[in-house]
Formats: C-alpha cells, sequence, structure tokens
C-alpha cells in the first residue's frame, strides 16, 4: 500500500508499507545540507529504511507515532528502526574519524 504524504517542506513523498523491500531514497532537506561533511557521509551510509526514520524524528522534528502513522508501521517499529539508525550513525561517525 502508498500513501503520499506532504513533508514540511511541501515535497511530495511516497511512503512504501508493503515491507517488501519497497525502499525509497529519502530526499535531501536543508537541515541534512547544513550537517558537517562527516555525518553527511554517516547518514548516507546508513540502510534506507533506518535513515529515513532517523531524518524524520532527528532532523524533521517528527514525533514517532508521526512517523509511524506517515510509514503505515507500528511505533515499536519506529523506535527499533531509530536505535539502529543512531547506534550504525555513530559508529560510521568513529570510522570516518579514523
Amino acid at each position: 500500500m502508498d500513501r503520499t504524504t506532504r513533508s514540511p517542506e511541501g515535497d511530495d513523498r511516497q511512503a512504501a508499507a508493503s515491507g517488501q523491500g519497497g525502499h525509497r531514497r529519502v530526499p535531501m532537506n536543508h537541515a541534512e545540507a547544513d550537517l558537517p561533511d562527516r555525518a553527511r557521509r554517516a547518514l548516507a551510509r546508513l540502510n534506507p529504511v533506518h535513515r529515513e526514520v532517523l531524518v524524520e524524528v532527528t532532523l524533521r522534528g517528527r514525533a514517532a507515532a508521526e512517523v509511524a502513522d506517515v510509514l503505515g508501521i507500528p511505533v515499536h517499529a519506529v523506535k527499533t528502526r531509530l536505535a539502529h539508525a543512531l547506534h550504525a550513525f555513530r559508529k560510521h561517525l568513529i570510522e570516518a574519524q579514523a
């Protein structure tokens, strides 16, 4: 099931809720463009599913329940993906520093 939503930036976005690998690239927004190069590279290395949740919650300031509704997944799945995303993001940042 695909649902089109409108982000705060006004761009149309497709939310693939089928869970069958139909991942979409999270578009770069102004908040991401302002990130240091090292952080942008670490973000780009994330699994698309994890990156999507990390961007929505941390950079766009959306609540887990809102992200869950947009993606058509349970809130606990958003929180789990966010935890995995943060772990991987930190790992990539440390690797980039070395």
